[in-house]
């Protein structure tokens, strides 16, 4: 069983970055670090699209929250049911709560492969895994026997990561920067108020507004701290442990989630009818009855839904207004 998981690895994880590396690596002149930093490129680039659509998960799930509470609420009592009703809220609205999970699965898928694959180029001058159909060899040579592979002409890739310091500091930098950036700066885009469902406080029997079945300020917030501060302390730690080749893609790969947080978030600030749209458009009763009905279909007003083509009007001159 062993075996045939390494063999796996080897042919879906390992190899291929082995080739595209060597590949980068022959077109820059052998120079690792640029190589490095091109693989490191190609990998956001691949991962692009489920970053999006996670993106868009996440400001579905945190405008939709008052319908998830009251869903929570409603059902605290019967987990099943919970579930159940979870469901298919999810399922109208097409929010996935696994594509989290899939972005760091496949960030995981290449970072593993790239962990040993820089681990072998630092202990041996050549490898073995080529596509020859592609490089008429199926053996890859990186370096000399007897030389250092340096990246940017100083930076020896086998080096220790505390011998370059400054790679771990800046990865931890950037990393809090993006949670920062993520919880506290980036733009939250907001539904028109005539969208927005209506708050209905539940009491208990002696008057007293009951507790929601999941705090999302408390989870928020600790969220929050996290990313800011927990997470980049651990990957410091983690990266002074590893090799230098390893914390130069590491060091790209918190630049380039930066800057994919940053891109992502603006393009829907200043296109926020599209992001809002999108939202109402995912019930799939806005599209099948005629009247004024909320994002979830539930009755915000009287029974009867509204045209989508009313809707968008409406949104449009609601984000003029505010303009104004």
């Amino acid at each position: 069983m062993l075996s045939l998981f390494t063999d796996i690895f080897r042919e879906l994880v390992y190899r291929p970055q082995l080739n595209i590396l060597y590949l980068l690596y022959q077109l820059t002149g052998r120079e690792i670090g640029i190589s490095i930093i091109l693989l490191a490129v190609i990998v956001n680039l691949i991962i692009w699209p489920l970053f999006a659509k996670n993106y868009i998960n996440s400001q579905k799930s945190r405008i939709l929250r008052p319908q998830i509470q009251a869903i929570q609420a409603k059902y605290k009592d019967k987990p099943q049911e919970m579930l159940k009703k979870m469901g298919e809220f999810n399922k109208k609205h097409k929010i996935n709560n696994s594509l989290s999970f899939l972005v760091l699965l496949v960030q995981l898928f290449f970072i593993s492969g790239l962990y040993w694959l820089i681990r072998d180029v630092v202990e041996g001058s050549s490898l073995d895994g080529l596509y020859s159909f592609i490089f008429d060899t199926d053996v890859a040579v990186f370096r000399n026997p007897e030389e250092n592979l340096k990246a940017f002409g100083f930076i020896e890739i086998g080096a220790n990561g505390t011998d370059y310091i400054f790679l771990p500091i800046y990865s931890a930098l950037m990393t809090s920067l993006y949670g920062l950036y993520t919880f506290k700066w980036a733009p939250k885009p907001e539904l028109p108020e005539f969208l927005k469902p209506k708050k209905k406080v539940k009491k208990n029997k002696d008057g007293e507004e009951e507790a929601p079945a999941l705090d999302p300020e408390a989870m928020q917030k600790s969220l929050e701290f996290q990313s800011i501060y927990i997470m980049p302390i651990f990957l410091f730690i983690i990266q002074i442990n590893l090799q230098a080749g390893l914390n130069v893609y590491f060091a790209t790969t918190a630049t380039l989630s930066f800057l994919r947080q940053f891109t992502v978030s603006q393009f829907y600030s200043s296109h926020i009818e599209n992001l809002i749209q999108d939202i109402i458009d995912s019930d799939p009763t806005n599209k099948k009855k005629k009247g004024k009905r909320d994002i979830v279909g539930e009755s915000i007003g009287s029974d009867e839904p509204v045209p989508t083509k009313v809707v968008k009007t409406s949104i449009k001159e609601a984000l003029e207004e505010k303009k104004l």
